[in-house]
């Protein structure tokens, strides 16, 4: 099966593994995996196309549950990193 044939995808999803920090001019994004996500569409007129997508870092932070710490829990704090383009051909 081919993403772009049958059956039909609503959507593409992807993760990329960052394995060194990236410096930007805002920061830096920092070590983990980055997910992407965009939305397949299909018309007759257009065929099919690929609407622009959104990266998005998810980020595990451990906190204390309890009053006397002896708990504690993960909560996931999710980002959005970027976003990107892709072209069937």
């Amino acid at each position: 099966w081919g993403l772009l044939e049958e059956p039909q995808y609503p959507f593409i999803t992807f993760n990329l593994e960052i394995k060194q920090e990236i410096p930007l001019s805002e920061g830096t994004i920092p070590c983990g995996v980055i997910f992407g996500e965009a939305k397949i569409n299909r018309s007759k007129e257009d065929g099919c196309t690929i609407s622009d997508g959104v990266l998005k870092l998810k980020e595990n932070v451990k906190i204390e549950v309890d009053l006397l710490g002896l708990s504690e829990g993960i909560l996931q704090d999710i980002y959005q990193v970027g976003s990107f383009t892709l072209n069937p051909l």
